[in-house]
């Protein structure tokens, strides 16, 4: 399925993190990791236009019922009384890219970016 980054929002409170997700229809995993917890997904449903999510996490089950425009989703979250909004962005494949010396398995572009490159300012690969 792939991985995403993921923002869940509730009030004044907004988590940035990740979503993993594999595995084949009917045996699908993964993790939700979203500011200071990581829960592994249990279950996925998809259907056109829409993607359903559960998440066993350590305060329960987080649910992620989200729409989508094909790499975009967004709807909400619940987790027993709490509930919010949630979007999703799929990562494209970045195939042989590494991160901090770690390769990356094919479809999981790392974590989220804090917008800086790798790079020096003024390497050979930039323009003057």
């Amino acid at each position: 399925m792939g991985a995403y980054d993921v923002v869940l929002s509730s009030g004044h409170m907004v988590s940035e993190g990740t979503l993993e997700i594999t595995g084949k229809p009917g045996f699908y995993s993964g993790r939700l990791s979203v500011g200071g917890f990581v829960g592994a997904v249990r279950s996925v449903e998809t259907g056109l236009g829409h993607m359903l999510v559960e998440v066993e996490a350590p305060g329960g089950v987080v649910v992620l019922r989200l729409a989508t425009d094909g790499q975009f989703f967004s709807g909400n979250w619940v987790m027993g009384e709490q509930r919010g909004t949630a979007t999703a962005d799929k990562h494209r494949p970045h195939q042989g890219v590494r991160y901090e010396g770690v390769p990356l398995r094919p479809g999981f572009a790392g974590p989220l970016s804090t917008g800086r490159s790798l790079r020096s300012p003024h390497s050979d690969h930039e323009p003057s």
